[in-house]
């Protein structure tokens, strides 16, 4: 078992369709590859791992940060190390929509030495590429206030514009041209529910795509909120329709689970449209909802209120604001 494994980094902000990729990846992938992911959260709490784990694949989740984080980084270094040892071929990354990619190649070099010191296995990574989703129908007005996005596309080599099917083709023309702009590279490709055919996928990646990594503008007004509204209750599903669909128009991404009297509910949100699925399978849940928006202290404050508005139970709301390091 001496191979190599084909790495593969998914991008994209916040909503843009990256679970939903990674799922459709993952269900075309050949039955006699083995796949281990990694799901990087930007909260504390996990969701996209409950959602993506299927079978006999091997998952880690990484939270309360980006992997490319000073603060998180070691973490990610010793558990790509670890995956060496793990009878897998493939090794998909869901990076954290808030991240700054940073030189993927750069941090395989930092595994080596704690490879040869702990692990005993010859197996290396061959780095594949970064796919980066973007949400088409929120890219206007997201590119325009978010420094992160931005460094996502730069950084990759096959751009997927998801949810064309949300806009016309006047308006998905100015979107290819706006990201030809920031990364003439890349290969761009144009779908919706994140589906994207395996050969142009395959055709598209070419490994490293920058060898510096750009300064993640960590200022004040880029510093995202964050905040974990834990749902320990039954809720009436039209009050918490009413309650969410307001809290978007203010806050970037809503995502988690709320139970009702007679169902389990997956709750998403970007950019102002929020969606609600029943689930299923609820044995393993948190019912707990992670608000992430721009860092402000009214936030906190405005979510209560209006949490107030629908229900007599006292909020619990944990404040978990992040600020993301260059690494």
């Amino acid at each position: 078992m001496n191979e190599k494994i084909e790495l593969y980094l998914v991008s994209g902000f916040l909503g843009a369709g990256k679970t939903t990729f990674l799922q459709n990846v993952l269900a075309n992938e050949n039955n006699a590859d083995r796949i281990g992911v990694i799901v990087n959260e930007f909260g504390s709490i996990g969701i996209d791992g409950k959602i993506i784990q299927t079978g006999d694949i091997k998952l880690v989740e990484i939270n309360n940060g980006s992997i490319f984080c000073a603060c998180l980084k070691d973490g990610f270094v010793k558990t790509l190390a670890a995956f060496l040892e793990q009878p897998i071929d493939k090794l998909y990354i869901e990076a954290s929509g808030m991240a700054y990619p940073s030189n993927i190649e750069q941090l395989l070099s930092e595994i080596e030495p704690l490879v040869q010191k702990k692990y005993n296995t010859e197996r290396r990574y061959n780095y594949k590429g970064c796919i980066c989703i973007v949400d088409a129908s929120h890219y206007s007005e997201l590119s325009q206030s978010l420094v992160s996005m931005v460094a996502q596309i730069k950084k990759s080599n096959l751009i997927v514009l998801n949810k064309t099917d949300k806009i016309t083709n006047d308006t998905k023309e100015k979107i290819l041209h706006s990201i030809s702009q920031l990364n003439p590279k890349a290969t761009l490709y144009c779908t919706s529910y994140a589906l994207v055919p395996d050969t142009v996928i395959a055709e598209s990646l070419c490994g490293e795509t920058i060898t510096d990594t750009a300064s993640s503008s960590n200022t004040v007004q880029h510093r995202p909120y964050g905040a974990v509204l834990y749902l320990n209750n039954e809720y009436n599903y039209v009050s918490m329709v009413g309650f969410f669909q307001k809290a978007a128009q203010k806050i970037y991404r809503i995502k988690g689970f709320f139970k009702t009297p007679n169902a389990s509910f997956f709750v998403s949100g970007v950019g102002g449209d929020v969606t609600f699925t029943k689930t299923e399978n609820t044995d393993s849940l948190k019912y707990q909802v992670v608000f992430i928006g721009n860092d402000s202290s009214d936030l906190t404050e405005w979510i209560s209120k209006n949490w107030a508005d629908i229900t007599d139970e006292k909020i619990v709301l944990d404040v978990d604001t992040y600020q993301e390091d260059n690494a």
